[in-house]
């Protein structure tokens, strides 16, 4: 196996993982009565957050912000397999 059939094979692993990581983004949610424990671990028993809940019972804002880490990741991963498909085209 030449180096250029393996980035080629790097490129198809990154590039696969990244989809399963744009995937991920779209099914992760985050339970709004973990939200709310977690926020009164912190603040007390009496307090709570600002919630908006989903009809699944996951937080709004806090699924948002979880997705958003998912995409970045999926984004990195598509960025280094992008530019794993450059060198291959480039020797």
């Amino acid at each position: 196996m030449s180096s250029k059939d393996g980035l080629t094979w790097a490129a198809i692993i990154v590039q696969i993982v990244a989809a399963l990581l744009w995937l991920g983004s779209t099914i992760v949610k985050v339970s709004a009565d973990k939200v709310l424990t977690d926020y009164q671990k912190i603040h007390g028993a009496d307090s709570g957050p600002h919630q908006v809940a989903n009809e699944d019972g996951s937080d709004f804002y806090a699924t948002v912000e979880c997705q958003s880490k998912w995409n970045r990741y999926a984004a990195l991963a598509t960025g280094l397999g992008i530019g794993l498909q450059a060198v291959v085209t480039a020797l």
